[in-house]
């Protein structure tokens, strides 16, 4: 489509970038099938970009990430393997996603559209180049991007996570470990994340060449969601985590950096109870069943963490926790 002296013709439409006014424009949670026996089995309301989905009540039921840009095509959260197919796994419908019309009430799905200042997906093929810029229509500079191999034909596969609370650190997805720090994986020599471009610097785990790769980006939208963290106070030290909501968080996505402990994912579908009471969550870094346990709770300008200390605890004294929310409309 580039050779020397021709003359090509062609036809663009520009993606819609009407801004978000509130949070049921590009997020949802539904079970499997709400529209059952007519497909998309994934119910959102608004054209999805991107999915993941679990079967709550099982331990062997695999996380499934999907996406408008790599239809049929699904990635778990909880492996650092490449993409499997799954046929069914399709993206051409205006209020959700997968062909499928069967039901399942014990199948959840999280569902996102992208939209300026709030979410993007992106894919790339790996150059083994370090510095590399990656183009991407965010709008605003990314606070969270997260990576994944979809083809590893060399290097690894692991899920790479950059968080603007632990700056050029790194931290993996399918893993429970801290964060690894000491290197400048995302950003050295002057090359930055913008608002055009996130840069990979010295990360080659999303960057092997040969192997193609899908990116998340998300960023804070005012009243729409929150990319942040807190040090934990310890011990009956519940403390709020402003958002700057006004109705509470609908997902909240949390993670200590600073020691191990999985990925909790918490939404107000399944319940977000006061602090002092139990919530049910998931880990998406594990396949393991929903687990109820009194982390977080209910607070109106974003969420609550639980005093509790022990092994779910999202409060340990001194430890940094990073997190992605998304409000309630």
């Amino acid at each position: 489509v580039n050779s020397y002296g021709e003359t090509y013709i062609y036809m663009a439409i520009r993606r819609p970038h009407k801004p978000v006014t509130s949070s049921s424009e590009v997020f949802a949670v539904n079970t499997w099938g709400g529209t059952a026996p007519n497909p998309p089995a994934l119910g959102a309301g608004f054209p999805v970009d991107m999915v993941f989905h679990k079967i709550i009540t099982s331990d062997n039921g695999s996380w499934e990430w999907s996406s408008r840009l790599t239809a049929t095509k699904v990635l778990g959260s909880h492996t650092d393997a490449g993409e499997s197919t799954d046929g069914q796994f399709n993206f051409d419908y205006q209020t959700g996603a997968h062909d499928s019309g069967s039901s399942f009430s014990n199948h959840y799905s999280w569902l996102f559209k992208r939209a300026p200042g709030f979410m993007d997906v992106v894919t790339y093929e790996g150059n083994s180049t370090q510095q590399t810029s990656i183009p991407h229509n965010l709008g605003v500079v990314p606070e969270m991007i997260i990576t994944k191999a979809r083809t590893v034909s060399q290097g690894t596969g692991n899920w790479n996570i950059y968080h603007t609370g632990i700056g050029n650190s790194l931290i993996r997805l399918e893993s429970s470990n801290q964060a690894i720090t000491g290197s400048d994986y995302w950003q050295s020599n002057g090359n930055v994340h913008t608002d055009s471009t996130f840069d990979l610097a010295t990360l080659a785990g999303a960057n092997y060449s040969g192997n193609s790769y899908v990116a998340y980006l998300f960023a804070t939208l005012p009243g729409i969601s929150k990319v942040g963290s807190y040090v934990g106070n310890g011990p009956n030290g519940a403390q709020q985590v402003d958002c700057g909501f006004t109705n509470g968080a609908a997902f909240i996505l949390v993670k200590n950096a600073d020691s191990s402990g999985d990925w909790y994912l918490l939404d107000s579908e399944r319940g977000i109870n006061a602090y002092n009471e139990t919530e049910p969550y998931l880990t998406l870094n594990n396949k393991n069943r929903e687990q109820t346990a009194n982390i977080l709770g209910y607070h109106n300008v974003g969420f609550m963490i639980s005093g509790q200390y022990g092994t779910a605890s999202l409060n340990n004294a001194g430890e940094k926790y990073i997190f992605f929310a998304v409000a309630n409309p």
